[in-house]
């Protein structure tokens, strides 16, 4: 049962690391911010697909902060 709930989760994320990718983010930069957001997550509060839904996107991000988006 562990295992199918770790495959469950990482496909989750791989997932949701796709979606934030076709936002303009790198692959890299996606997985990063995905873990961010599984790490917020609230089971009682909003999906986590709606949360990166509501997500800048990379040009957004760099208009709004004035420089692109970094993993540090």
């Amino acid at each position: 049962m562990k295992r199918h709930i770790k495959n469950f989760t990482y496909h989750n994320l791989m997932r949701v690391a796709k979606m934030i990718e076709r936002k303009g983010y790198t692959a890299k930069e996606s997985l990063v911010l995905a873990k961010r957001q599984f790490a917020e997550f609230n089971p009682k509060g909003m999906p986590i697909e709606g949360m990166v839904k509501m997500m800048l996107t990379a040009e957004e991000y760099e208009k709004e902060y004035g420089k692109k988006f970094s993993i540090s």
